[in-house]
């Protein structure tokens, strides 16, 4: 019961401090996954709909909006479609592998997208590991802290991802602040340490 309520505590937490946001403030947030088998087909890579648990993350705990409001699951998506949705967030989940915003800011194949007002600002954002097919796992807070800071920096600038994952860490699996780390960089975070997120 320690453990329900403190993992549903983070979740109410940042339900709370965006719950107010008007609509018209709401950041336009594109799950992104940067899958070299969409680009294979033909396509830039795969957006997550409005029937995914990260789409409900985005729009029901965190408040922000999805930028592709379609339903379903995952659909390929072509560069000019991207540039179309120009949203103002952009996060990269886990699609066949670990995507970092540099993959967006300086791959040639995506030299297209350079454009988008996120990667012209900086908002492009990794996502820890994030598994699939209904397997969240106890980690799934990290994900929406994730997703509420890049949404709301603002709001959240009191919280620093890279430190605040360690007592996460610390908290559900009860290990040393070593292994905190450890666990941090295999689930794919130490960039929030380089920059500082």
């Amino acid at each position: 019961m320690r453990l329900i309520e403190y993992l549903e505590g983070i979740v109410e937490m940042v339900s709370s401090r965006t719950a107010t946001v008007a609509d018209e403030e709401k950041p336009r947030v594109l799950l992104f996954g940067l899958s070299p088998n969409a680009r294979e087909s033909g396509g830039a890579g795969d957006v997550l709909c409005t029937d995914t648990i990260e789409s409900h993350f985005v729009t029901d705990i965190v408040h922000a909006r999805n930028a592709y409001e379609q339903p379903g699951g995952w659909k390929i998506v072509s560069t000019e479609h991207v540039l179309a949705l120009d949203p103002d967030v952009i996060l990269l989940p886990t699609d066949w592998g670990y995507h970092p915003a540099e993959e967006l800011y300086e791959a040639p194949y995506y030299r297209n997208l350079r454009g988008l007002e996120a990667v012209k600002k900086k908002r492009v954002y990794a996502l820890p590991w994030t598994p699939y097919n209904c397997a969240k796992r106890l980690e799934y807070p990290i994900e929406i802290m994730v997703i509420a800071k890049a949404a709301y920096p603002d709001l959240f600038q009191d919280i620093k991802i890279h430190r605040w994952v360690l007592e996460f860490y610390q908290n559900v699996y009860s290990v040393d602040e070593k292994t905190a780390e450890e666990l941090r960089r295999i689930q794919w975070l130490d960039w929030t340490v380089q920059a500082d997120f």
